[in-house]
């Protein structure tokens, strides 16, 4: 579109579709899409290839091409896109704050020396250091990669024999892993049916941090894969206030400056602790808040990284609305038959249901959040009436397992 500004856009497997960025761009923005790597994502028509080049060239081919804005919606796209952004003098975090957004040991240290919280945890580059690590931390632990992302790989250990186990398993790993003090949840803050976590999504513009909500979880799958997203969340106001506030606290901690991030957050005995900042807009969560408010997240992120204002954020509307991931169990290894997906259609508070694999997929359940069965999308008046439409709706798709 003439006259409009050009936002390059760093593409990689991550939480905004081509789609969803073309449908955020309209009237606001002509996207260029950036590749720095050989992916399995949508290639759009007209994107960049800067695969092999340097921050500097790279940067100096977008900016031949009218580009003088850059984001990402990808983790593994962050620290390129920052530095890219700083050698094309293009606003964006700062390399050292998207490295600390990614790497999970850096951001705890940052955190906890600026007070916000102090987890323990310690880094792991030889398995069979993993023993000692446990022993100055205490047990359980979490062990994960570094640089992971959703809970690919990521592992709780309560035992000694667990933690041999997961060096025999990890014998020949040349990953660089954290070592954590497990933070345990307390049910009584979210109550028994629900994930013992929330998460804070905040829109950041000249420093000011404004959050959408405080959104709840459905309970975690073994080890630590997510079970799905709702909204509002079920604490009360005390903790929700407390949610926002560490969530702001630890944006700031980290220097960012501009842009969306989704805080994570374990709700303890002893109050709310991070669990983790990640530095771009959450997955499965724009397509939720949409549909609830209006409000196009991906959009907002787009107009932060062009310097437009967002105006104001938006209301949660009456009712709850959610998404529930559909996992399979730990130890399937494949998934033998499921119902047509349009049963759900006819359950109270289910408003579709998204499949990922068909009859006959195989299935890796250690794969993370992400490699799952497919995704029920739904309203209901409260949430009793969210958690009753995805028990029926679970048992309308006859899900067998092998």
């Amino acid at each position: 579109m003439a006259g409009t500004p050009k936002l390059g856009i760093v593409y990689d497997l991550g939480a905004a579709r081509p789609v969803d960025i073309l449908a955020a761009a309209r009237r606001v923005f002509d996207p260029v899409f950036v590749f720095t790597r050989a992916t399995s994502a949508p290639i759009p028509e007209g994107s960049v290839d800067v695969t092999g080049l340097d921050a500097a060239t790279a940067a100096g081919k977008l900016t031949a091409l009218g580009v003088e804005h850059i984001t990402t919606f990808s983790d593994l796209q962050l620290v390129a896109t920052a530095e890219i952004a700083a050698a094309g003098r293009m606003p964006f975090l700062s390399v050292a704050t998207a490295r600390a957004c990614r790497d999970k040991l850096v951001q705890r240290r940052i955190l906890a020396d600026a007070g916000v919280d102090a987890v323990a945890s310690r880094l792991l580059t030889r398995p069979g250091d993993l023993p000692a690590l446990i022993d100055e931390i205490g047990l359980p632990v979490v062990v994960k990669p570094r640089e992971g992302r959703g809970s690919i790989d990521t592992q709780r250990i309560d035992t000694p024999g667990q933690a041999r186990e997961w060096m025999r398993q990890h014998a020949t790993t040349t990953t660089d892993y954290v070592v954590e003090e497990m933070l345990v949840g307390d049910p009584r803050h979210a109550g028994a049916d629900w994930g013992d976590f929330v998460s804070v999504e905040s829109v950041i513009e000249g420093g000011v941090v404004r959050d959408v909500g405080v959104s709840g979880k459905f309970p975690l799958h073994p080890p630590f894969r997510e079970g799905g997203l709702l909204i509002p969340s079920t604490v009360n106001e005390d903790m929700a206030r407390r949610c926002r506030h560490l969530a702001e606290a630890a944006v700031r901690a980290l220097g960012i400056h501009m842009g969306v991030t989704h805080t994570e957050i374990k709700l303890t005995a002893s109050g709310p602790r991070i669990i983790e900042v990640n530095g771009r807009v959450p997955g499965y969560m724009p397509e939720m808040i949409r549909r609830a408010t209006g409000f196009d997240l991906v959009k907002a992120a787009c107009k932060v990284a062009l310097g437009i204002p967002v105006g104001d954020l938006p209301e949660l509307p009456a009712g709850v609305h959610y998404q529930r991931f559909i996992q399979p169990p730990p130890g399937a290894t494949r998934l033998v038959g499921m119902a047509d997906p349009a049963v759900v259609t006819a359950v109270p508070g289910v408003l579709r249901f998204d499949p990922y694999v068909t009859a006959g997929s195989a299935l890796d359940w250690r794969a993370g959040t992400s490699d799952h069965i497919g995704v029920l999308h739904g309203a209901a008046a409260d949430h009793r009436g969210a958690l009753a439409a995805v028990t029926a709706a679970i048992e309308a798709l006859a899900l067998d397992y092998s």
